[in-house]
């Protein structure tokens, strides 16, 4: 009888955040191994993303050549997982981007783990407890199984 609550109210503040993480364990995350084959595997896709445009452009200029490098390394992540969800490495680990209740992430949110990227270190916020890197926490996504 202490409870002034009204169950037909929308959810609000912490119930809405208590609500969001109550479907995280019918997700299965990726593992740490696969996590870790999508670094290696896509720092190698990635690099061609990046160096090919430069090449075929067959520019002599540093900045333009700074530009295309940049916009290809942002555009790999940006292009396969705002269409796909995978990446070429996801698709061999067999994972796939989704937003914290499992569904397709936006592409603002796409956009922000591309960005997230660039944060120098970022690849060394795996080794929290969490296993979840900056890029993961800060779009609200994560990485799990297929």
């Amino acid at each position: 009888m202490g409870d002034t609550r009204n169950p037909y109210a929308a959810p609000q503040g912490d119930e809405l955040h208590r609500q969001t993480f109550e479907a995280e364990p019918l997700l299965n995350d990726a593992t740490q191994g696969a996590r870790l084959g999508n670094f290696f595997l896509d720092s190698i896709f990635r690099q061609a993303a990046a160096f090919g445009p430069m090449l075929l452009a067959g520019s002599h200029s540093p900045v333009l050549n700074v530009v295309l490098i940049l916009l290809g390394l942002f555009g790999y992540y940006a292009i396969f997982e705002s269409l796909t969800g995978r990446t070429p490495a996801k698709y061999i680990t067999r994972t796939r981007v989704v937003d914290m209740l499992g569904g397709k992430p936006s592409f603002g949110q796409i956009l922000t783990r591309s960005a997230a990227r660039f944060i120098p270190f970022e690849p060394f916020s795996f080794l929290g407890s969490s296993h979840r890197g900056w890029h993961d926490t800060l779009s609200r996504t994560r990485v799990v199984r297929v």
